[in-house]
């Protein structure tokens, strides 16, 4: 699913009233149970989790302690990339599967028979006859974004991120559900387009982000008719907040982060990784921190003083901390 405030088909204009209830630390908990809900508060005890236990909790839920589920995020090494110093087995896992004597996974060059694009060296892509020939560049007819060559996405044609303006077409006017859901936003310059139309979109911002809310309608943006989301969070004040749209500084520092990483990664990166990490690529993980953090704002606001230990143990955080750590 495209991020909510990129994609202006996300927005809704009001929706049925929330109760949010008042979050609040304690160490007087049952033993094992780390939020306990009530009508209206939610009493948090992170303490009586161990180091290994993890407490998934909404308003509606007690939070029990529970074993902590392995989230790693392994990044997948691609042919052409660095395996020299790399030794556990399998980590080339594409192509031909092994590190060849130039310290580099194995993938097909010009010709080479292949299953999946993955199968290539990056500048090739497998072509529907299953041989590796080489990646389309900027305006060449393509159905995939894996045939063209790294920072560009495909739709009719191999078009560069962040480069469509405004009212230009990115889905087409058929079956849109299906296609939004494969990041052509990041084709417009604005970094989202409307639902409706299928066309690139611009210069919503939210009024009154941050705010204490009832509804959506006390959300307005700079679009008449179009309101932010209102939201509940974590706050000790049991309040909802306006959420943030796609033309907040927040997310423009987002829109910032993802151009440096899409252009620092177009030479040494595989189009069949989309937009993943990219050989632990430092750019990659600043976006999604920034990402991470623009999607989860209303979550910050009149936080609790225990929220940097919920924060460890609640899954919602797990992907945030892992990008964001340090």
């Amino acid at each position: 699913m495209t991020l909510m405030a990129m994609i202006l088909g996300t927005w809704k204009f009001t929706k049925a009233a929330e109760i949010c209830k008042a979050y609040r630390c304690s160490n007087q908990t049952r033993e094992g149970v780390c939020a306990e809900s009530t009508a209206d508060t939610v009493v948090l005890n992170p303490s009586t989790c161990g180091d290994k236990e993890e407490c998934f909790f909404s308003g509606n839920e007690t939070g029990q302690c529970a074993p902590k589920i392995d989230r790693n995020f392994p990044s997948l090494y691609y042919p052409g990339y660095n395996c020299r110093y790399e030794k556990k087995p399998g980590i080339c896992a594409f192509g031909g599967k092994y590190c060849n004597k130039y310290g580099m996974c194995e993938g097909g060059s010009l010709d080479d028979i292949c299953q999946r694009h993955a199968d290539c060296h990056y500048g090739f892509y497998c072509n529907p006859f299953g041989f590796c020939v080489p990646s389309k560049e900027e305006g060449e007819a393509c159905t995939q974004n894996e045939e063209c060559i790294r920072g560009y996405g495909c739709f009719r044609k191999c078009i560069k991120y962040l480069s469509l303006e405004t009212d230009e077409q990115v889905i087409p006017e058929f079956n849109r559900k299906v296609f939004s859901q494969l990041g052509n936003e990041k084709m417009c310059e604005s970094g989202w387009y409307n639902r409706t139309t299928g066309r690139c979109f611009s210069g919503v911002k939210s009024l009154q982000k941050g705010k204490i809310c009832s509804t959506d309608l006390d959300c307005p943006t700079t679009v008449e008719d179009i309101f932010a989301q209102c939201k509940c969070g974590f706050s000790v004040k049991g309040q909802k907040y306006c959420d943030i749209e796609g033309d907040d500084d927040e997310w423009q520092e987002v829109l910032e982060a993802f151009g440096k990483y899409a252009n620092t990664t177009r030479e040494s990166c595989h189009p069949a990784e989309g937009l993943g990490e990219c050989f632990f690529n430092n750019d990659f993980k600043k976006w999604k921190c920034l990402e991470l953090k623009a999607r989860l704002y209303v979550y910050f606001i009149d936080q609790p003083d225990c929220y940097d230990d919920i924060k460890v143990q609640h899954p919602i955080f797990a992907e945030y901390l892992h990008y964001c750590k340090g």
